[in-house]
């Protein structure tokens, strides 16, 4: 045999060893098409071995991925399934990750089925699925990986509307704004989307209830305004109004989301205090005087007491301190102190150091007022002028006179009822006993 021969013999040697069998992915089908958080999948993976001649390592037909060493032909395989990154690790749960195909003939196809779950509150996103061929015995002992096929699976969102709102306050008797934001969280398409407010008592929406939104598919929020009055009887305290959110799904059906948002109804007592009535006193004099206490608003106030406490102007001669209890909107309640004015006080108005406390209802927080309440403090020409005193003399003179005034009154007196009672003996005697 000549050298050329040999030649030719051992590339028709070499050549045959280069071609060997090799997995090729035909399809990759997926059930249900439309994915969303929650939903349960299968997914069915179509392949078959094919005699090709590649390098080591070549990105083989059919998909990317890698092809280590040629196989052999009786050789068995084992498939995979398995998430491919981290978000798929961290929201896609594989039930049947694992097939044992056994033995592959050339040019003979297979389909292998697998069932993996997308997780609750996945994002809307694409994920990465990776089907390994492995080769093994026909024991399932080692492995060596022979074939990597990538392939994507795209989660859809879902409806998920969420509302977005700040402190929301109102107050007894006045118009408010009810402001908030509707956002579709699960970026779902969710169309002809409208939000209806339902009031009850002490609310009530000025205007329309209901609002026309549109179509929403993403996280965008629609900032909404709804008018609202609060009755004057409202109690301050935290309520809730049922939100409905209306809209068509990408099915067609008319779909309702109920949610709530929170109101506090705000309101104070108004405390009023005033003088109501006071004795006529002068400087180093006692006497009383009446404060009043008026609620000028809607709420109550709770736990009210008033105390009067001394100065330099004054002394409490009385109790400084009265517990009133619960003042009812307009409603009023006077208490008397007794007081002594300084010796040497200024004529004129004098400030009572009047300190009122209380709380709203359901509220624990105290409300402390020191109130401006006047008293008036006469002078002393003034206080004379009012009640008029005469001097000692004086007083001894009139007493000097009408006390002989008095003795004498009186025995006319004894001497009228001595002379009527004999007239009347005289008379009886002399007509009534003949």
């Amino acid at each position: 045999m000549t050298s050329k021969n040999v030649f030719l013999v051992l590339a028709v040697f070499l050549f045959a060893q280069m071609v060997s069998a090799e997995v090729v992915v035909d399809s990759v089908s997926i059930e249900p098409s439309y994915i969303e958080p929650g939903n349960d999948v299968d997914v069915t993976v179509k392949f078959h071995e094919a005699l090709v001649a590649r390098e080591l390592y070549s990105s083989p037909p059919g998909g990317a991925g890698k092809s280590p060493a040629s196989g052999d032909k009786n050789a068995f395989y084992m498939v995979k399934l398995a998430p491919n990154d981290g978000i798929s690790s961290d929201f896609i749960v594989i039930k049947e990750g694992e097939k044992n195909i056994g033995r592959l003939f050339k040019g003979e196809s297979w389909s292998t089925p697998f069932k993996f779950k997308v997780k609750e509150g996945a994002p809307a996103t694409s994920y990465t699925l990776e089907f390994r061929v492995y080769e093994t015995d026909e024991n399932y002992g080692s492995t060596r990986l022979s074939r990597t096929y990538s392939f994507n699976i795209t989660v859809n969102g879902v409806v998920q509307f969420t509302l977005l709102s700040g402190e929301q306050d109102a107050k007894a008797g006045e118009k408010s704004d009810l402001k908030f934001q509707l956002a579709n969280v699960g970026k779902g398409n969710a169309r002809h989307v409208s939000v209806l407010v339902n009031t009850s008592s002490p609310m009530t929406v000025l205007g329309a209830s209901e609002v026309y939104v549109g179509d929403i598919a993403d996280e965008s929020p629609r900032d909404l305004s709804f008018g609202i009055y609060v009755d004057s009887t409202a109690s301050p305290k935290a309520y809730v109004l049922p939100v409905t959110i209306s809209y068509i799904d990408r099915s067609g059906a008319k779909q309702a989301a109920s949610k709530t948002i929170g109101v506090k109804v705000m309101g104070s007592p108004k405390i009023e205090t005033s003088l109501d009535k006071q004795d006529d006193i002068k400087a180093g004099m006692p006497g009383k005087v009446s404060v009043s206490v008026a609620n000028k608003a809607f709420i109550d106030a709770k736990f009210l007491s008033i105390q009067l406490l001394d100065t330099g102007d004054y002394t409490v001669t009385s109790k400084s301190e009265a517990y009133i209890g619960n003042l009812a909107s307009d409603d009023f309640q006077t208490e008397e102190f007794a007081i002594k004015v300084a010796d040497g006080a200024k004529a004129g108005k004098i400030p009572l150091k009047a300190k009122v406390t209380y709380t709203e209802e359901n509220n624990n927080v105290v409300h402390v007022e020191e109130p401006a309440v006047l008293v008036n403090v006469m002078s002393e020409q003034d206080y004379a002028r009012k009640y008029p005193q005469g001097n000692g003399t004086q007083s001894l003179v009139t007493l000097l006179l009408v006390v002989p005034a008095l003795v004498v009154a009186y025995l006319a007196l004894w001497l009228l009822l001595k002379i009527v009672g004999l007239i009347t003996t005289f008379i009886d005697k002399r007509v009534f006993k003949k």
